[in-house]
């Protein structure tokens, strides 16, 4: 394995990873009962992964503070659209990605009013 690709492993799982659960919105979406059970498997894959790309970043001596920045990145997106998804669904009240979205930018920006 090449230098370059074995620093970017982890990186490139955590984009993986995050594209997927597009996938599982998309699968679960659908009319048909099988594809969105298939998308409760993709969910399934995409938390499994992220655990791996830590995993293999420690194990390849590839971590950094992009693939940290990365990887939290990727667990809000991930929250984010999953909640949103849910929320148009009508399967959550649409507060809770509200909260969950707009909470952390608040509790910064408060934090910024006293630096």
């Amino acid at each position: 394995m090449t230098l370059g690709l074995a620093r970017n492993t982890a990186n490139l799982i955590v984009l993986l990873r995050t594209a997927l659960v597009f996938l599982v919105v998309d699968l679960w979406s659908q009319e048909s009962q099988a594809l969105r059970l298939a998308g409760l498997a993709v969910l399934a894959a995409a938390f499994l992964l992220d655990g791996l790309d830590g995993w293999v970043a420690r194990r390849l001596k590839a971590d950094s503070r992009l693939g940290g920045l990365l990887d939290t990145l990727g667990d809000r997106i991930t929250e984010s659209v999953l909640l949103v998804f849910l929320a148009w669904s009508k399967l959550i009240p649409l507060f809770v990605p509200l909260v969950f979205i707009a909470l952390p930018r608040l509790v910064l920006g408060i934090q910024g009013l006293f630096r």
